[in-house]
């Protein structure tokens, strides 16, 4: 291919699944765009919005205090992150890992755990969910109800392949791949629509942050790596219209009744409306809302915890815990000792989708809530009184409004392929959600296909 001719491929969406889609389209010698609505400190985009090799605000879940910790299971993704950590942009964490019972339940290692075959976590942990403490409160009764049974991510069952972060954080990790192998992005940017080009490939309507107006820019193909499927389902259904536009078809019925034998077009665009519709359907009913938390506690308040991070498989409130001073790279903690943890999504619904209080007095709510409950949990190690466990000098909480995906397309193959009309889906909606063991995982391995399937359209 002459300069000129190498194509141009829209990958819409800066997480791990569009980061390491572009990784594999830049290596097979095409050139693609990262899009992603984030902002970050290292972008200097042009006034088209293209800012060549800059970082942006790459990283999707991964910012903040989202992905918690990286495994691969998948021979594919491990050679992927031999590679990264060759390249020094991630660390193996090699923490005190296990379970934590709640209601002051004991901490027990995951070599412990995992060497106890065909046992549940509940049954190892001899944990009986304690039903309800009486309350008049149905706020109470409703927070208490809730609970993610299991093992988080299966963050103890899978602890037998190497744990790694990203390094000096999780959220460094995607812009750092973009920089290192100098993939071009438009950071701070929402994809408005997009219309296929007459030519072949796609026309992005793009809208960057705090400005009034639009621009255009022509991609030879386009691959959606956004955790929400809603623009995916928008745009497969706007290829259906276009077709039946074009063929003078009333509608999809119109077109297999009038379908010419040897025409498989009529039924590729009824599997494509089903699909569509899926795609709604996993937005709407498949997302899973998390909150996470991240509390500063006075220095050497780790020094009596025996764990560095653990999944609590019977609290109702918060389902996984880390140390951060624990994971590689963190520095010092001058300020304190870090921890986050991730809530229940069964508490994360209840307090969203209470319509009486606004977004801060939800955060407000979720921080007392988990604050007190990591209160509970850590007393057993300050005399198994409540009172001696110190107060963090500061919390911080996020919602995650679509954290983790609980139903997936549950198909065979990582990603989705259009190639008649250079579309590619991916992201962990699209296998069934117990094929790999993190979201995380599920999200790279979609990634890295719909690069090599993209890919193998244009060589």
């Amino acid at each position: 291919m002459s300069q000129q001719a190498i194509p141009r491929i829209a990958v819409v969406g800066g997480g791990i699944a569009g980061t390491l889609c572009s990784l594999v389209l830049k290596n097979r010698g095409l050139t693609p765009v990262l899009i992603d609505q984030a902002v970050g400190g290292r972008t200097n985009a042009s006034s088209d919005g293209s800012n060549a090799g800059g970082s942006g605000g790459l990283g999707g879940r991964m910012r903040g205090i989202g992905a918690q910790f990286l495994r691969a299971s998948d021979p594919r993704l491990q050679a992927v992150m031999a590679m990264l950590a060759h390249s020094n942009l991630i660390q193996p964490w090699k923490g005190r890992f296990g379970m934590l019972g709640s209601q002051r339940g004991g901490f027990l290692p995951a070599n412990i755990v995992t060497s106890r075959t065909g046992s549940t976590a509940g049954g190892i942990l001899g944990l009986t969910r304690a039903e309800p403490e009486s309350s008049t409160s149905t706020q109470a009764e409703t927070i208490n109800s809730a609970t993610d049974s299991g093992d988080f991510c299966q963050f103890v069952q899978s602890s037998s392949y190497p744990t790694y972060v990203g390094v000096p954080s999780m959220q460094d990790l995607c812009p750092q791949i973009a920089s290192w192998t100098d993939i071009s992005t438009i950071g701070g940017t929402k994809v408005m629509g997009a219309s296929m080009a007459s030519g072949g490939g796609w026309i992005l309507e793009l809208k960057q942050q705090n400005s009034v107006n639009t621009f255009q820019q022509h991609f030879d193909a386009m691959v959606l790596a956004i955790h929400n499927p809603l623009l995916a389902s928008s745009i497969v259904q706007d290829i259906v219209d276009a077709e039946l536009r074009a063929g003078s078809f009333k509608s999809i019925e119109d077109a297999i009744e009038q379908r010419i034998p040897g025409d498989n077009l009529p039924l590729v665009l009824k599997r494509l409306t089903t699909l569509s519709t899926h795609l709604k359907e996993v937005r709407n009913e498949g997302r899973r809302p998390l909150y996470s938390i991240q509390a500063t506690y006075p220095s050497g308040f780790s020094k009596s915890i025996p764990f560095d991070a653990v999944s609590i498989p019977g609290s109702r409130l918060l389902q996984f815990l880390a140390n951060e001073g624990s994971k590689p790279g963190s520095g010092s903690q001058d300020d304190g000792d870090v921890w986050t943890g991730i809530s229940t999504s069964e508490l994360a619904s209840y307090v969203l989708d209470d319509n009486a209080k606004d977004d801060d007095e939800k955060r407000e709510h979720v921080q007392k809530i988990l604050t007190t409950e990591i209160e509970t949990l850590m007393s057993q190690y300050f005399g198994h009184d409540d009172s001696k466990v110190p107060l963090p000098s500061s919390v911080s909480v996020k919602a995650w409004r679509a954290g983790i995906c609980g139903k997936g397309l549950e198909l065979e193959e990582d990603s989705i392929t259009l190639s008649s009309w250079r579309l590619g889906i991916c992201g962990d909606f699209i296998r069934r959600q117990t094929a790999y063991p993190t979201p995380w995982e599920a999200s790279a391995l979609s990634g890295l296909e719909a690069g090599e399937r993209m890919s193998s359209i244009f060589l």
